[in-house]
């Protein structure tokens, strides 16, 4: 290699930068070199490369080569900056060194947007200001290592929130990938000028989870309160750019740097404060669908013209406070979304703070009395169905349909919570091992859930809701037509590829067909249609990175390949370790699941089957069985399937040993326990008394 390496300089996610010397030029270079020798990566370096080597400004910083190391590796050379970060200039600066530099910075990058580049990770780290020889300071912007061109498909995951947490714009954060353009660097540029003129950022938390959700949910704090000294027109410039609409902002990075230099020079700057009624009116608007309700509610009171004037105060009171409890089940619902979207973590966290919310709601409904039930149930039901709360939303939602309460909003969210609440009978009766036994509960669940699912969505046709091609693929599925609710599904995914809930449903529309046919004995039929329904989970989990359904549903699809494994004769090992491993991935995202590990339970007691069947020992899948059923009935010792899957465990265990010539009455004690324990809690249900009867 040409270059003479020196000392290593940074460290990021693709690899390291080291100061080299180009002795051909006699100059020295920062090398940007991967440390793996991994395609998708060196794709990104070299589309980096292009990016900024399109770019031509004097400070953005140059590049001079792309080419490969010795070992195979990527790198490119670029022109070395010798300076600091440009927090860690900022505090020896006076506010106009720093409104000067930072005016520079925004001409850089708007030179970058010209070219059709969004930078997508501006912060101080990526400015870096150079002393010069004559006197003065020169910024350069670097590292556009995942900036985009508007016309690159394929170097990132659609969906994925990609930057660094405390410098993204709110649309960012909640990965609408497609939907960024030239502002979302506007909001970066004044989080680093609120940052470099305050000291400290606007969005802080204790996890980069928590930044994400307060740059979506808070505003920052006046910017004065910090650095009291500030002139109000920097102030006001600053906080023009962190506006939460992108159409608020400063438009380009031009205007923001003319802005700034009018400040500078002394003249009348053309940002202005947002108006009291434009803040009342985000406020409002921020929450629209839950704020029409709340002003229906007023209107409601308005009209009562016989009630005394201090009856309709309180009342509109009430309905005022009816319009924040809407407004906080908007902000949960985002937040819960939001955590979903976020790279995979434990959302326990979240999920305990979305609990504490939703006791404040009901603890105020309890001071507001009847005029407030309907609108604060239907906002409770929300929130439940956000949380995948699915029993309490239904009943939160019936609550206020019942008070008469019926608007569009209401009975498309009871159609839909009843079309989840149908597919999960519907689940539960595919495990029936007795036909007869299946066909009851799947026409129990046709009365008791699909039937309200289908008239709420008459409802809410008749109320003027319009129905969305998701909702009409919902429409579908409830009628049996699984191509036209799948055709429905790749609608929404081609109309919006980050709501990777068309995915999931796709998924599990596939599965649940694939069952149907590996009842019917068409194995082949169903083992494709699985595999279709693993891929359309995939999707989903690429952007649903900590939505456990995305693993869940994974999970599911691999046990029925374990099902046909064990009726093709094929050995279900590989298969049974793709299930344990996608369930504990949704146990990783969310302990407190208990489905997860039914799902394992069920699929080694499968796999025992299997190995009973052919004389091999299924210690170990019974053993695992057994550790996941106890864990679900600590939990909850009245759980039908975790008694079901310990009965089968025990009842397995308990053949093997007579097999084995070995005693088998402990095990068929255990066995037979668990399943009159599942028949006493739940009389209603025939497996338990199936599998005593066997």
């Amino acid at each position: 290699m040409k270059y003479e390496t020196g000392v290593p300089i940074g460290r990021g996610g693709m690899g390291e930068v080291v100061k080299a010397y180009d002795p051909s030029l006699g100059r020295h270079v920062a090398l940007k070199m991967l440390r793996h020798e991994e395609p998708e990566l060196t794709g990104r370096l070299l589309a980096e490369a292009r990016a900024q080597a399109l770019v031509d400004h004097p400070n953005v910083a140059k590049v001079y080569e792309v080419g490969q190391l010795d070992d195979g590796r990527a790198f490119i050379a670029m022109q070395f900056i010798d300076g600091d970060p440009l927090d860690a200039v900022a505090p020896s600066l006076t506010v106009e060194q720093k409104v000067m530099l930072f005016k520079t910075v925004a001409e850089a990058v708007h030179a970058a947007h010209v070219t059709g580049l969004i930078h997508r990770d501006l912060k101080p780290a990526n400015i870096m200001v150079e002393a010069l020889a004559e006197g003065g300071l020169r910024p350069y912007v670097l590292d556009f290592g995942i900036a985009r061109e508007h016309d690159v498909r394929g170097l990132t995951r659609t969906g994925q929130i990609l930057g660094t947490p405390g410098y993204m714009a709110p649309e960012q954060a909640r990965g609408e990938v497609r939907l960024l353009d030239r502002r979302a660097d506007i909001f970066a540029l004044g989080i680093i000028l609120y940052e470099v003129l305050g000291g400290e950022k606007p969005f802080k938390g204790e996890s980069s989870i928590e930044v994400l959700l307060r740059t979506l949910d808070s505003e920052p704090p006046p910017l004065r309160r910090l650095a009291r000294h500030l002139p109000p027109d920097l102030e006001t410039i600053t906080m023009k750019c962190l506006e939460k609409e992108p159409d608020r902002r400063f438009q380009t990075a031009r205007a923001l740097a003319e802005d700034l230099g009018r400040y500078l020079e002394g003249e009348p700057i053309l940002a202005h404060p947002p108006s009291f009624a434009y803040r009342t009116l985000r406020r409002a608007r921020k929450h629209r669908a839950f704020t029409v309700l709340a002003v229906s509610a007023l209107a409601a009171v308005l009209a009562l013209g016989s009630v005394a004037v201090a009856t309709q105060v309180r009342s509109r009171e009430r309905a005022r406070l009816a319009q924040e409890f809407g407004q906080q089940a908007e902000r949960i619902d985002a937040r819960i979304r939001t955590a979903h979207l976020l790279p995979r973590h434990d959302i326990t966290a979240e999920k305990l703070a979305v609990h504490v919310q939703i006791s404040a709601i009901e603890a105020h409904m309890a001071n507001l009395g009847p005029l407030a039930e309907g609108v604060g149930r239907l906002a409770l039901g929300r929130i439940h169905v956000a949380n995948r709360d699915l029993p309490r939303a239904r009943e939160e939602l019936e609550r206020s349909w019942s008070t008469g309460w019926h608007t569009a909003d209401g009975a498309l969210a009871l159609s839909l919570v009843h079309a989840e609440l149908f597919r999960e009978a519907i689940e539960r009766a595919t495990r029936q091992r007795d036909a007869a036994a299946r066909e009851a509960l799947r026409r129990e669940a046709e009365a008791q859930f699909r039937g309200p699912a289908l008239r709420y969505l008459g409802e809410a046709r008749a109320l003027g809701a319009p129905l969305a091609p998701f909702v009409e693929g919902l429409v579908a599925s409830l009628e049996g037509d699984h191509e036209g609710a799948v055709a429905k599904a790749r609608e929404v995914q081609g109309l919006d590829p980050a709501f990777y809930e068309a995915h999931l449903f796709e998924g599990d529309l596939h599965r649940l067909r694939a069952h149907a046919l590996f009842c019917k004995s068409e194995y082949d039929a169903a083992r494709e249609l699985t595999r279709a329904a693993l891929a359309s989970f995939a999707r989903a989990i690429d952007v649903g990175r900590s939505d456990p359904r995305s693993y869940l549903g994974s999970c599911r699809a691999w046990s029925l390949i374990v099902n046909l494994d064990n009726a093709t004769g094929a050995v279900p090992d590989d298969s049974l370790r793709n299930v344990i491993a996608a369930c504990e991935t949704a146990l990783a995202v969310d302990p407190s699941l208990a489905e997860p590990r039914l799902q394992i339970g069920r699929t080694c007691t499968t796999a025992g089957q299997y190995r009973q069947h052919r004389g091999q020992d299924p210690a170990d899948a019974i053993a695992r069985a057994l550790v996941e059923a106890t864990a679900v009935l600590e939990k909850d010792p009245t759980n039908l399937e975790g008694l079901m899957c310990a009965g089968t465990a025990w009842m397995l265990r308990a053949e093997w040993a007579q097999d084995q010539a070995r005693e088998a009455g402990p095990a068929l004690d255990r066995a037979v326990d668990s399943l009159q324990r599942a028949t006493a809690l739940h009389p209603d249900q025939p497996e338990p008394l199936h599998l005593l009867g066997n």
